[in-house]
């Protein structure tokens, strides 16, 4: 090859360098962009998380499911979110006792109510009822042996009676005739009342309260003015208590029995009773009378 031949593939090897150098280098300008472009979007997309983020007030959605979150308006009530009860329902803390009314006319029927046990739950009153000669105990919606009434409700002076469709009461202490008026008072507010049958049968673990005491209600002018105490079939734990036959009990355990609101407090308390501090009245002295019941 001569001298000739030989420069100019030297300048042929030569340019092709310098090409491939441009290229080169081309190639390498258009990376660092890509890079440079990339780095700063990671940069920008890594502040972007670092930074506090307002609540999400669109669409949110998780692995559990998804939830459509819309802000309140203005004039919009909360009656319609408390309305939801999202806590549960407030239950209430004393159950309404409906009472028929007490002005039920007297039953002519002949029936003597000889005790009560008057309590707010339905399911825990009874009556004493004699019929016919027959004294037995019926709760409410019991028929009442040989008439066509049935037992209604128990209030704490008397009973209501269903007969032949009508509400009838039957008093405790019925109002007394007018031909009764000639029989000495005395005698009226403490004879009769003193022999009648208990006010009240309270059931009471382990035995019951009328086995060992027997009260009935004393009025005068139309108030109670306490209940009188007897022995009731436990005649030995009755002389033992300290309490005196014709006792005037007056409170029991600080309720004053002659005021209607509180002898119905204690009267549901007594059967969950096993001891009480009772008031009485005796020869016109004031006495407070610790009573047990014996533990069986």
């Amino acid at each position: 090859m001569d001298c000739g031949s030989q420069k100019y593939m030297q300048k042929i090897d030569f340019s092709d360098q310098l090409n491939r150098l441009a290229l080169s280098t081309q190639l390498s300008r258009w990376i660092f962009l890509v890079l440079l472009i990339s780095g700063a979007w990671i940069v920008g997309r890594s502040a972007s998380l670092l930074l506090p983020q307002e609540p999400s007030r669109g669409l949110i959605t998780s692995h559990t499911g998804s939830l459509v979150q819309s802000p309140l308006s203005e004039g919009q009530s909360m009656d319609s979110v408390i309305a939801l009860h999202l806590f549960g329902e407030e239950k209430s803390s004393s159950t309404v006792i409906k009472q028929v009314s007490s002005e039920a006319p007297t039953t002519q029927l002949n029936l003597r109510l000889s005790g009560l046990v008057y309590s707010t739950d339905p399911s825990r009153a009874s009556a004493l009822i004699d019929s016919k000669g027959k004294e037995q105990s019926y709760r409410s919606g019991e028929s009442i042996i040989g008439t066509q009434a049935k037992l209604v409700e128990v209030q704490l002076d008397r009973v209501i009676i269903s007969h032949r469709g009508k509400n009838e009461s039957l008093l405790l202490d019925p109002p007394k005739s007018k031909n009764s008026s000639k029989t000495p008072a005395r005698q009226s507010n403490n004879t009769n009342r003193s022999t009648r049958t208990k006010v009240a049968e309270i059931a009471s673990t382990p035995g019951k309260l009328s086995d060992y005491i027997r009260i009935s209600p004393v009025q005068q002018d139309g108030e109670v003015r306490g209940y009188r105490v007897n022995a009731g079939k436990q005649q030995q734990f009755f002389e033992e208590s300290g309490l005196q036959a014709n006792d005037l009990a007056i409170a029991i355990n600080g309720y004053d029995l002659t005021d209607k609101e509180q002898a119905m407090q204690i009267m549901q308390e007594l059967p969950l009773l096993v001891d009480a501090t009772v008031t009485v009245e005796r020869e016109g002295q004031l006495e407070d009378i610790y009573v047990q019941l014996p533990q069986e």
